[in-house]
């Protein structure tokens, strides 16, 4: 687990372009109440990237 979360999450979060994004997704809490942390910020990307690859919708974007 110690791996996972740093050499992964943690490396994730130290980039700019994603703590903008995450920051101002914190900052509106009445439209992602579930966007709490940049870490469960990450992993809800991760888990909608697996579910957007089995539905197919991926595949066009």
């Amino acid at each position: 687990m110690r791996e996972i979360i740093s050499g992964f999450f943690i490396q994730i979060s130290l980039s700019e372009p994603l703590k903008c994004l995450a920051n101002d997704w914190m900052a509106h809490q009445e439209f992602y109440p579930w966007d709490t942390s940049i870490m469960k910020i990450i992993d809800s990307l991760i888990i909608g990237a697996k579910v957007l690859s089995k539905t197919g919708v991926a595949d066009d974007i």
